[in-house]
């Protein structure tokens, strides 16, 4: 998969870009970032990992919660937004943003 970002990214002549990935695609730009660091000038990570045994283990209340919360609609600007709303109010009410072990 990495192969194909950078596929992707050459297909349409782009030299370098910065690369957002989500959970397992965030995975996949550390990766990216690693083998082609020619192509990335910046990555932005979204709910993913490294899997350093260093940091917090990830609470199952949190996934299933965020869970809850489902967009039935992607082009719905405004369910959408709700629903981030909604999930970043959650993950604020349960202090997972704090740099401090509970």
């Amino acid at each position: 998969m990495v192969d194909d970002a950078i596929q992707v990214l050459d297909a349409y002549n782009v030299d370098k870009a910065h690369i957002v990935g989500m959970s397992m695609g965030g995975i996949i730009t550390q990766i990216v970032a690693l083998k082609h660091t020619s192509k990335v000038l910046t990555i932005s990570l979204i709910m993913t990992s490294n899997f350093d045994s260093r940091l917090p283990k990830k609470d199952s209340k949190v996934t299933e919660a965020l869970g809850e919360h489902k967009i039935t609609n992607w082009q719905n600007k405004d369910e959408v937004m709700e629903c981030f709303i909604k999930k970043v109010e959650f993950l604020q009410d349960q202090n997972v943003f704090s740099m401090k072990k509970k």
